[in-house]
């Protein structure tokens, strides 16, 4: 029994002195959050950056600074992978109100989100929407519309708005070396070395297989030429020797027509293949881009 007593004497004790000590230093106060919330950003510990910064709106009642994080809130979903997480937080600011000096901001952050997510005319419409106001257009925006341009295969737009960019960026006092990258890759898109299906499919009538020479598909271009090639001497060999009645003749005859007619349809896919290859080339390219031009473009202190 006085053991137990001891126990709960101890307690007390503790419970009187700590008390205090924890009043002095309430580690879920408004300001502690928004430091612990700072810390995990900077530590790119982004969603649970945007949680805590989510529950320091929530117990905070100083809100002059709720559109700064607002605006981190959204940025640390979109940098930590829940793009319809920044989406939906970014939804309030899709106009611009007098008081929300930060919507333009946001709504970038949104636009971008919808990038990454590869709904490219919804990021359009975003950037779109605060861009018809008197905002300036800065770089970063300017960026951001080419590559949408450039993932929706629009090459001659995305060249155009790119050389806008370049010019505001020759004549910025701070230029971006990524503007002059981005515009070469658009560059090089505009200039894509496109083949063309009907070409292809033309060379591989006049010679079997060498419609898929032309897209660099050289193995299948021999097998095919082999096995047509094969198939219609065997047939000519059969109808050589028994005449019109002659079966094998009329077996390789089919075999020869079939391997004929599947390698000109062939051919032309191959050319799907092939263009699809140099798009891929620039779509890797843009997303390394993206990724190191917009990770940390706009960061507050």
């Amino acid at each position: 029994m006085t053991k137990h007593l001891k126990y709960i004497f101890a307690m007390i004790a503790v419970g009187v002195f700590v008390q205090p000590a924890l009043s002095q230093n309430n580690y879920f106060s408004p300001d502690n959050l928004l430091k612990f919330a700072n810390y995990l950003y900077y530590d790119e510990d982004y969603l649970r950056a945007a949680g805590e910064y989510k529950r320091y709106l929530l117990t905070t009642n100083d809100y002059t600074n709720a559109d700064t994080i607002s605006y981190r809130i959204v940025r640390s979903l979109r940098l930590g992978g829940d793009l319809d997480g920044a989406i939906v937080s970014a939804f309030p600011y899709l106009y611009p109100y007098p008081l929300r000096q930060l919507s333009e901001k946001i709504q970038f952050e949104s636009g971008l989100a919808y990038f990454k997510q590869g709904n490219y005319w919804y990021s359009l419409n975003v950037i779109d929407n605060f861009m018809a106001s008197e905002v300036k257009k800065e770089l970063h925006t300017y960026n951001l519309i080419v590559a949408n341009h450039l993932r929706m295969r629009h090459w001659n737009k995305a060249l155009e708005i790119s050389n806008q960019s370049l010019t505001k960026a020759r004549n910025s006092d701070n230029p971006d070396s990524y503007s002059f990258l981005l515009h070469l890759l658009t560059q090089e898109a505009a200039k894509l070395p496109y083949k063309q299906k009907w070409k292809a499919g033309f060379l591989s009538v006049a010679v079997p297989g060498s419609g898929k020479f032309y897209t660099g598909e050289y193995t299948d271009c021999f097998v095919s030429l082999l096995l047509t090639g094969v198939s219609a001497w065997q047939s000519w060999r059969g109808f050589d020797r028994n005449g019109s009645s002659s079966k094998s003749g009329w077996v390789y005859g089919t075999l020869g027509s079939g391997f004929y007619l599947s390698g000109i349809y062939g051919s032309m896919v191959s050319v799907k293949r092939y263009n699809i290859r140099l798009e891929l080339r620039i779509f890797e390219q843009l997303e390394e881009y993206v990724d190191d031009e917009f990770r940390d473009f706009d960061e507050f202190p």
